[in-house]
């Protein structure tokens, strides 16, 4: 499919079709996690091959494609399967859905990789101003629905997000544990180095 896809890019150009491509997909994507199909033994293994597919399909290679590859990937189906994490799994299931949040990750690296160029240089015709709000968006569900994942892999997107993208940095920059309740600013006579986690020692 990805080679088909790639094909169809480079020979067709301004005349290439994504929504084909884009539902063959998402119709993979559905039938391998509806609950009945018991496909659940090897889940990992099925992430893995899409992580691989779209990686090889990322906007710096298919730009054609760019719309429908977000839609993919921040698809709901698809998100939670990558993301969620139950503690009460054994210690190898744990271990490799720790693995998918580094794939998912990597992702997220090619897509902010693709935008950057366009972003430092502030070079935002309409196309990639509603690539930037959907990648927008979909830091602002990773941040109100996964901040553990953002905490876990701030490092990677901080180093691909331009200096002057400040929205997009705060989104990664401000998520926190759910298990973490911090501080109300608002409270009077508040004095943040007696706070107990304000002490790095």
């Amino acid at each position: 499919i990805a080679g088909c896809l790639i094909y169809n890019h480079e020979t067709k150009m301004s005349q290439f079709e994504p929504m084909p491509f884009h539902r063959l997909l998402y119709m993979l994507l559905f039938e391998a996690t509806l609950p009945e199909n018991n496909l659940e033994p090897i889940i990992y293994f099925i992430l893995q091959a899409f992580v691989n597919v779209l990686y090889i399909v990322r906007p710096a290679r298919v730009p054609g494609f760019a719309y429908s590859w977000l839609e993919l990937v921040s698809h709901r189906l698809f998100m939670s399967k990558m993301l969620t994490i139950n503690a009460q799994q054994s210690q190898s299931v744990l271990e490799q859905n720790y693995k998918t949040w580094n794939m998912y990750a990597s992702l997220l690296c090619q897509l902010v990789k693709f935008l950057a160029p366009f972003l430092r240089n502030i070079e935002l015709n309409q196309s990639i101003m509603l690539l930037y709000k959907g990648t927008l968006r979909l830091f602002l569900v990773l941040l109100h629905d996964f901040p553990e994942f953002l905490c876990n892999s701030h490092y990677q997107f901080c180093d691909f997000i331009p200096p002057n993208c400040i929205q997009l940095r705060n989104l990664v920059l401000s998520a926190f544990p759910r298990c973490m309740k911090l501080p109300d600013p608002l409270t009077p006579n508040l004095k943040v180095d007696m706070i107990a986690d304000i002490d790095s020692n």
